[in-house]
């Protein structure tokens, strides 16, 4: 291989793999750039700051790596920002770090390469090696933070503000936009910053695809009145939305209006936000409210006071926006209400010259209070609500209490059941409740007359006993 055709081949090789050269027979070298580092790593514009090339040469080496030449270049460009000459040997399995100074003086970001060129073996070697370096102003500084962002999802960007000079700055402006991003409120003005000072503002942003990027421009104007401005791009990369909700219900507390517990968990990668749970009833939406937002892989624990429910099936529905678009989900749960409810407990009766005195209690079995409580005998054939106590007043029974009540009826003999019913109020709302009572067990009806001779033997008897002294009274005067 002539040295011309060498040349190419390493020329190629530095391009393609920075850091690395071959040698004259075409095996891989051992000697390479390790690291590349700046201090500072941000200069200030005419500021000198130091790189550092660290190049090693491997243990299997054939001899030390001279090195002749070390500078630094912008891609693609033959000019040097700085170069070092004469640098001095890299022994095998040794390595050696070279400062080199350099400035720029204007800000932005610069795609450099660092190349050293030396000999290995008699073979002239070139490496190189990528470095940004980040030039920015003594004064305002950006710095902009965002956490893990979805596409659709609002989500809110940091952004700090800091004067690294040694003068105030005023008249601070703050634009804040970008690419596939819509921002709130984008504009923002900060009157005033001293030396040193530095401010941290929220800014909501939502990325609207995968490629999102976000493009912050702050300007402001220097002590000797000149306007200056920073710009700053940070990538978004934001995740596709992934939606999975779930939803849990539960009837809480034996109350006389249990409230329903609504557990919504999110495993999603965005919130939930304008989140309203509603309770149904056969379609019908008996009470709704708001709720809490939700965040991502996240779970809300609510409670929802419900009244006037009836026992049996309640539909729990859930409605969010998540990303922009919106979703529901539902669930059913058996619910048990425990209203005031009046129950005909401890019947019993006795039977007094026919009639029939029935007595018992009336008992509240529910979590309310029952008011306007009535109980009477119902009327039929063969049943008389009689005096003194056809109907019995109770009034008003506190949850979970009783009342006692007294009735009078009388009844025919083939009548076997008393039917007693209770009339009340319970949250203004009447209700009737009728229980039967059997009198099968009572005694038969005495004879009216207990037992005595009939008037027809006494008249008899009496009629004979007058004939008998008519008689006597005869037989004297015939003497």
């Amino acid at each position: 291989m002539n040295r011309s055709l060498l040349l190419a081949v390493l020329l190629v090789v530095s391009v393609l793999a920075p850091g690395i050269s071959l040698l004259a027979d075409g095996q891989q070298a051992t000697v390479a750039i390790t690291d590349v580092t700046t201090a500072p790593e941000r200069p200030n514009p005419g500021e000198t700051f130091r790189v550092r090339t660290t190049v090693t040469n491997g243990e299997s080496a054939p001899g030390a790596f001279d090195i002749t030449d070390v500078y630094v270049r912008r891609a693609g460009s033959a000019r040097s920002f700085a170069r070092v000459e004469d640098v001095g040997g890299v022994q095998p399995g040794g390595s050696l770090s070279v400062p080199l100074p350099m400035t720029l003086e204007d800000t932005g970001t610069y795609d450099l390469r660092v190349y050293v060129v030396g000999e290995l073996n008699g073979t002239r070697t070139r490496l190189q090696y990528p470095l940004l370096v980040s030039v920015r102003e003594s004064g305002p500084q950006l710095l902009v933070e965002t956490n893990e962002t979805v596409v659709g999802a609002q989500s809110t960007a940091s952004v700090t503000v800091v004067n690294a000079g040694q003068t105030p700055v005023s008249t601070v402006r703050l634009a804040v936009g970008g690419q596939n991003v819509t921002v709130d409120s984008p504009n923002r003005i900060l009157t005033g910053l001293a030396a040193g000072e530095q401010r941290t503002l929220g800014v909501p942003v939502t990325p609207t695809d995968t490629s999102a990027t976000l493009q912050t421009v702050l300007t402001y104007t220097t002590e000797a009145g000149n306007e200056r401005t920073v710009r700053s791009t940070t990538p978004l990369a934001p995740a596709p939305l992934e939606r999975d909700v779930t939803l849990e219900a539960r009837r809480l507390s034996a109350v006389a209006d249990p409230p329903i517990g609504v557990t919504i968990r999110n495993f999603g990668n965005a919130p939930l936000d304008d989140v309203t749970v509603a309770i149904l009833v056969d379609g019908t939406v008996v009470t709704r409210r708001p709720a809490p937002d939700v965040a991502a892989d996240a779970e809300r624990d609510l409670r929802v006071n419900v009244s006037d429910v009836p026992t049996g099936p309640v539909d729990v529905r859930v409605a969010y926006e998540t990303a922009g678009t919106q979703g529901s989900e539902e669930t059913t749960v058996q619910y048990r209400s425990n209203p005031g409810s009046v129950a005909v407990t401890g019947v019993d009766y006795e039977v007094d010259d026919g009639t029939v005195f029935v007595s018992g209690s009336v008992a509240n079995v529910g979590l309310t209070e029952v008011n306007g409580v009535v109980v009477r005998v119902v009327s039929a054939p063969g049943i008389d609500p009689v005096r003194p106590a056809p109907d019995y007043f109770v009034g008003s029974i506190p949850a979970s209490d009783f009342a006692t009540f007294d009735l009078s009826v009388v009844v025919d003999e083939d009548v076997d059941t008393v039917p007693i019913e209770v009339r009340y109020l319970v949250r203004g709302e009447r209700r009737t409740a009728t229980t039967n009572v059997s009198v099968a067990d009572r005694p038969a009806p005495a004879p009216e007359d207990g037992g005595g001779p009939p008037t027809l033997v006494l008249v008899g008897g009496a009629v004979i006993a007058l004939a008998v002294v008519i008689a006597a009274v005869y037989r004297y005067r015939r003497r």
